[in-house]
């Protein structure tokens, strides 16, 4: 008998670990190195939905004018469409590569194209934003302790948050799947704190926000969609394809829609509630956010005497 030829490069099987260099990239994943289960998927998840974003998007929708429950049927029902990102979700195991590569099956290679690059666009975007949420923060804790940061220093910040965003994708999915997993933890604490703090100071029937139209409603219902489950499906086979192929279906569905819901709701409801404990406007011209930044979707009206929120919108 000859002697057996070389496997291809995507056959060969490489040790699945942390902090190693990811060799991958959009190659299918082999069999041998698909280590992750289903609650690994969901920690995945979580992790990268428990951060400060998510909290910002909760006080977004509330500068449109919206009622607490209004806000909160904007959440829940916004974020339902999770159940687009489990549906995602679902080729990664079978295929064992990226988005990026399984929507080449009903496109082809060339009308694949201009999928790709919106997906990519979506992709860019999102990294941008994460950038920006971490050096606005960054920014604005030290505002309010009186440290004003000059030029120089906020490019050093924006360095660092490019490249811890940078650096850990390198170093492999196993290591990604660690990190938001250990990170996931320290969210949770953090949250558990700052809801403590939000919740002793939570008095909603003092805060007396006249219902917006159905039209400004729904501009924060899409925006909550946009910025969740729908926004997040081109990654839903990138981070899928390391589970085993014989994952069942219904395991991979739950474990990335649920990841990603159920922190999105928690901070979102809780950016809602810390809206109406907030008895002065933040100066988030401090922070490069225009002032008029909630008037490119809906028109201002005066403040709320009761609560002092100076910025409430309608249509």
């Amino acid at each position: 008998m000859g002697e057996v030829g070389p496997q291809p490069p995507e056959e060969i099987p490489r040790e699945y670990g942390a902090f190693k260099l990811e060799q991958r990239g959009t190659d299918i994943v082999p069999d041998a190195e698909r280590k992750m289960r289903p609650a690994g998927l969901f920690w995945l998840w979580a992790g990268a939905v428990f951060n400060v974003e998510f909290l910002f998007y909760g006080t977004l929708i509330m500068t449109f004018g919206l009622s607490v429950p209004q806000a909160a049927a904007a959440i829940l029902i916004g974020n339902l469409f999770y159940s687009l990102l489990g549906f995602a979700s679902l080729q990664g195991p079978k295929a064992g590569t990226t988005a990026f590569m399984i929507s080449r099956a009903p496109f082809g290679r060339n009308g694949n194209r201009l999928a790709a690059l919106f997906n990519w666009i979506t992709q860019v975007g999102f990294e941008i934003e994460g950038v920006y949420f971490v050096v606005a923060t960054v920014i604005l804790l030290f505002s309010l302790h009186g440290v004003a940061l000059n030029g120089p220093t906020k490019v050093v910040v924006i360095i660092i948050a490019a490249a811890a965003q940078m650096v850990v994708p390198l170093l492999s999915h196993a290591t990604i799947s660690r990190v938001l997993r250990y990170l996931a933890y320290v969210f949770i604490v953090f949250f558990a704190v700052l809801a403590g703090f939000i919740f002793s100071r939570l008095h909603l029937s003092t805060f007396h926000a006249t219902p917006v139209s159905f039209p400004v409603w729904t501009t924060a219902l899409v925006l909550i969609i946009s910025v969740g489950g729908l926004g997040w499906t081109e990654n839903g086979n990138d981070y899928s394809r390391y589970l085993p192929p014989e994952t069942r279906p219904a395991r991979t569905f739950w474990a990335a829609t649920l990841g990603g819901a159920v922190p999105s709701i928690l901070l979102e409801l809780l950016g809602v509630f810390a809206f109406t404990i907030t008895t002065k406007k933040v100066g988030i011209a401090q922070i490069g956010v225009p002032e008029s930044f909630p008037g490119w979707f809906v028109t201002p009206l005066p403040a709320d005497p009761v609560t002092s929120n100076t910025v409430a919108y309608r249509s």
